[in-house]
């Protein structure tokens, strides 16, 4: 039923309007009822706006290929939504697919015995609203709080009212966590 789905995105993204900037429920092709359907609400204004997202551009996006292929729930790169949803926006997004169960909630398997995808929940993250939540955590004056991208694009505060999107080499972001995983400074 759209009108419930609508209405499970709207009480996901109401404890904090400014951090959850939007919310869908995507359907892979045909597969809700036979149809196409990819339920989007993003607020605007105060508002909870609720619309439809192009199955024909969706299905080649990121956000929706990425975890349908590797099978798991997946953040984007940062990404500066321009009129998106009518807002000129950083941010990322987190995209957990979902699949098919028969009438006793057992998981569908398709011919090649893989689970049956049938969407994806995603839920757009404004990164300036993560932003303010990180720089509010209590942390010694010499260090920083820091959230990574899944390229390892860093998103940190240096001076107030200003973010910074910074690149990280591989090399150098696995130098760094081993640190961290070895209690290191």
């Amino acid at each position: 039923d759209p009108e419930e789905i609508y209405w499970r995105m709207g009480n996901m993204m109401k404890p904090d309007p400014a951090l959850y900037f939007g919310c869908s429920t995507t359907f892979r092709p045909g597969g809700f009822h036979g149809t196409n359907a990819a339920f989007y609400s993003y607020w605007k204004g105060g508002e909870l706006i609720r619309t439809n997202l192009n199955p024909d551009i969706y299905v080649h996006e990121d956000w929706y290929t990425v975890p349908r292929d590797r099978e798991c729930a997946q953040w984007s790169e940062p990404y500066q939504d321009v009129g998106g949803a009518g807002a000129d926006v950083w941010m990322s997004t987190y995209s957990v697919p979902f699949y098919e169960v028969d009438e006793n909630g057992e998981q569908l398997l398709d011919e090649n015995g893989k689970k049956k995808f049938l969407g994806i929940v995603s839920v757009d993250i404004d990164l300036n609203r993560m932003q303010s939540i990180i720089n509010s955590g209590h942390v010694y004056s010499s260090s920083y709080a820091v959230l990574y991208s899944p390229a390892g694009v860093p998103i940190v505060k240096w001076k107030s009212g200003e973010n910074k999107f910074l690149s990280v080499s591989e090399s150098d972001m696995n130098e760094v966590l081993q640190k961290l995983y070895n209690g290191e400074s």
